[in-house]
């Protein structure tokens, strides 16, 4: 929350650069400001690029965090150079294509973004003073935006033109739902008596020290401006609580509402006065069947040309005001329960109206709705405060960043203190990730103050390390036990291996498998067909048995799979069962085909871009140039 206000017009510009580079699947629209004197990183054909474009398109991309785990900081910084290359070379491409985005679609596309509406609807004042605050007119952001869309253009119409056989198609669902015979058996990791020394203790302690490292921990002190706080101090009247139920009475108001049937007699928005004429009088001909003694309902389903309620003896069930046309509206909620209106024209037709159900509107009482108006007021009221604090909260933590004291003083705050946490884990106000990534922040760290760290909309926290611990091993002595579990289960895991290379060796003889597996009473033959999207099956099976060669000629195929938990299993591949290609389902046809020809697509568009990248012209600058 304060970091965005202190940085919103900076976070203005990129979420309107992402917004509307969605199409692209790029990041960044390329070197739109002046360019000075500075030298250009790389041109494409004769638009120049500078390093801050590059830097721009990083920044971007690193608000992702699965690109730290990754990708380097290197190859972050040269993909944003590829995209900043490869959007110009779009863009030029498509210009020569003479492909065109209308006036009308790109204000459809500037319209459609909530950056500027209000209230769900376009803010023109608001879209002019966004753009004028970034110091751009609405022609030239226009501009910016037609190109993007051009560009989006040219890339779906590529992606989207490929296509994938039927016999492709067959091929892999054919692979897809395969089926195979096997018989296994699994040689478990049993209990072995292993004799393990301190000497073989001490040498697996020494080769896996990083195992043995308590985890880098710190220790913070902090400042929290929690909103929910600040509106428990609010003290509001009763006066003001009723002046504002009084105000907002529609909110806790249910308006009436009414269930109608009826019957239209429909009519074409050219027709004459003579149709219109005929038209009526077969409504009202139907009204005095009805007054007669007919039933509404069997004469809706005869003679309605509402197709839909008609098939309900013309119910439109619960109706409220606003939802309907004016002129219907007004006759139905003027009629009691079970009357039926004289035939009322609307832009459909003509309407026999029947209202079969009452639902008066109600509206709660003050007494039932204090607590949440008590609340929504003090949270009104906070709001300001909250904002206000959370300002001066972050200037004075930043001017004093060697201590939380002058911002505890000024603001008459708490410092508040944790307990030691790690990286991954941490107690208390500890437990939300934020505050763990911020404390392992370097600057923080070298003893400085924290940035602001926003909790969801209503808490914000000011933090400082208050003791640091680098990871340090832990004594031998504390960890002996576990080393010896460890060493025993490798044995175990050992003996495992050793037995099923004894069972394979055999198999591998020509030795049948249920012959060996009689001589050990241990072990259980199995039988079973798998598919490849097997479940409650181990996995690892299911790849290997489905990655085998096919038997030949009769012969099995056998296999040694180690599992997880250190189990081997023995598997003979028995048989090979390929799918009737006539039992597979259109549905999944569909969706092959459409994964077929999206790669393609992908394929297509990437050999273009790179094509393009030659036609227009690509020359890279090194810094010593």
């Amino acid at each position: 929350m304060l970091q965005a206000i202190r940085e919103r017009a900076k976070a203005f510009i990129w979420v309107i650069l992402i917004l509307i580079a969605v199409p692209l699947a790029f990041l960044g629209l390329g070197n739109y400001f002046d360019s000075g004197k500075e030298t250009p990183v790389v041109i494409v054909g004769d638009k120049e690029y500078f390093q801050r474009d590059v830097n721009r398109v990083y920044q971007q991309n690193a608000q992702n965090p699965m690109q730290f785990f990754q990708f380097s900081e290197e190859e972050m910084q040269q993909q944003a150079l590829e995209q900043l290359v490869n959007n110009e070379v779009i863009a030029q491409v498509a210009s020569e294509l003479d492909l065109v985005v209308s006036d009308s679609t790109v204000r459809d596309f500037n319209k459609s973004l909530s950056y500027f509406q209000t209230d769900g609807k376009f803010d023109k004042k608001k879209y002019q003073n966004l753009i004028a605050s970034q110091g751009e007119t609405a022609v030239g952001f226009a501009e910016k935006v037609r190109k993007t869309l051009v560009m989006g253009q040219y890339r779906s119409g590529i992606m989207n033109s490929d296509f994938a056989t039927l016999s492709d198609v067959n091929r892999i669902l054919e692979l897809k739902n395969q089926e195979r015979d096997i018989e296994y058996v699994v040689v478990p990791v049993s209990n072995v008596e292993t004799h393990i020394d301190d000497t073989m203790v001490s040498n697996y302690f020494q080769a896996h020290q990083d195992q043995f490292q308590n985890p880098e921990r710190v220790s913070v002190e902090y400042i929290e401006l929690n909103l929910e706080d600040l509106a428990e101090d609010v003290l509001v009247s009763e006066e003001e609580l009723r002046d504002l139920y009084e105000s907002n009475k529609d909110l806790y108001s249910t308006p009436e509402r009414r269930k109608v049937s009826h019957i239209l007699i429909s009519l074409d928005k050219k027709a004459n006065q003579e149709v219109i004429k005929v038209a009526q009088e077969k409504a009202q001909a139907i009204k005095e069947r009805i007054i007669a003694g007919d039933d509404f309902s069997v004469l809706a389903k005869e003679l309605s040309d509402d197709t839909v309620s008609s098939k309900n003896g013309g119910d439109l069930g619960l109706i409220t005001p606003g939802i309907m046309e004016k002129n219907f509206e007004e006759v139905a909620f003027s009629l009691g329960k079970g009357e039926l209106s004289d035939p009322v024209k609307t832009a459909f037709g003509f309407h026999l109206i029947k209202v079969t159900e009452l639902k008066p509107g109600e509206t709660k009482l003050y007494e039932q709705v204090r607590d949440e108006l008590s609340k929504n007021f003090k949270h009104d009221k906070a709001e300001n405060k909250f904002y206000e604090l959370g300002e001066r909260l972050a200037e004075v933590s930043y001017e004093d960043s060697g201590s939380l004291e002058p911002a505890a003083q000024t603001l008459n705050m708490e410092i508040k203190q944790t307990d030691l946490f790690t990286r991954e884990k941490g107690d208390g106000i500890a437990s939300e990730s934020k505050i763990r990534d911020m404390a392992f922040n370097l600057e923080v760290l070298g003893g400085n103050n924290s940035e602001p760290v926003e909790i969801g909309d209503d808490k914000v926290v000011i933090l400082r390390v208050k003791e640091h611990r680098l990871p340090i091993t832990v004594p031998l002595d504390e960890v002996k036990d576990k080393i010896i579990a460890t060493l025993k289960l490798d044995a175990a895991k050992e003996r495992a291996l050793e037995r099923a290379n004894e069972i394979m060796s055999k198999l591998e003889n020509g030795v049948a498998l249920k012959d060996i597996l009689s001589q050990d009473s241990g072990l259980e033959l199995k039988i079973k067909r798998i598919s490849r999207l097997e479940k409650d099956f181990p996995s690892e099976i299911t790849r290997a048995v489905f990655k085998a060669a096919k038997p030949v000629n009769g012969q099995p195929t056998p296999l040694l799979v180690a599992l997880d938990n250190g189990e081997q299993a023995i598997i003979n591949v028995l048989l090979v069962q390929s799918a009737e290609t006539n039992k597979i389902l259109e549905k999944d046809r569909d969706t092959v085909k459409n994964v077929l020809a999206q790669g393609s697509g992908v394929s297509l568009f990437s050999a273009l871009v790179s094509n393009g990248r030659d036609k227009v012209g690509v020359k890279f600058f090194t810094s010593e140039e």
